[in-house]
């Protein structure tokens, strides 16, 4: 006989009882039917070395490959169903309130309205520094006096060091 032929008489011999088999053991008669032409693509590959045994041997190891192919379906159903249940006690994100909202829409007011006031220049490196850009390079030393921490016209008096940190 041919493969085919030979094919044809095991499953015809054992598609009843596989079939039942997974369903008894799912509960599912689609994932049965699923798991029934896992292990019939199993005797397909395996067919020469099955035609070797017995019809008994040929049937405990069409049974043997069901059996393990339940086993993983139900580890599979069971860390698919716990990871489910993992994700569903994680809380997602809350959405975010009207109150935040409107403080954050207030913020981008304030600061929108601070960078108009910048001079030119400053406007002109901010967006570059916005975009990526590197910075220009800092005067050194700075074009205000050392004794002073901001540039002229920031304070009324000029700040002084603190004592010990030298000249």
């Amino acid at each position: 006989m041919d493969r085919e032929a030979e094919f044809g008489r095991l499953y015809e011999a054992h598609r009843t009882a596989v079939h039942a088999y997974f369903v008894g053991r799912t509960a599912d008669r689609w994932l049965a039917a699923d798991l029934m032409q896992e292990v019939f693509m199993r005797v397909w590959q395996q067919l020469p070395e099955l035609l070797g045994r017995s019809r008994d041997g040929q049937r405990a190891w069409i049974f043997t490959v069901a059996r393990n192919l339940s086993i993983d379906a139900f580890r599979h159903e069971r860390t698919r169903a716990g990871a489910e249940a993992a994700l569903g006690d994680e809380p997602g994100p809350a959405p975010p309130s009207a109150a935040t909202a409107v403080i954050a829409a207030e913020r981008v007011a304030i600061v929108g309205e601070a960078i108009r006031r910048l001079p030119e220049q400053q406007r002109t490196t901010l967006a570059m520094a916005a975009a990526g850009c590197p910075w220009p390079a800092a005067p050194w030393p700075p074009p205000w006096p050392a004794t002073t921490a901001q540039p002229p016209g920031k304070h009324d008096e000029p700040r002084r060091r603190p004592r010990g940190l030298g000249r």
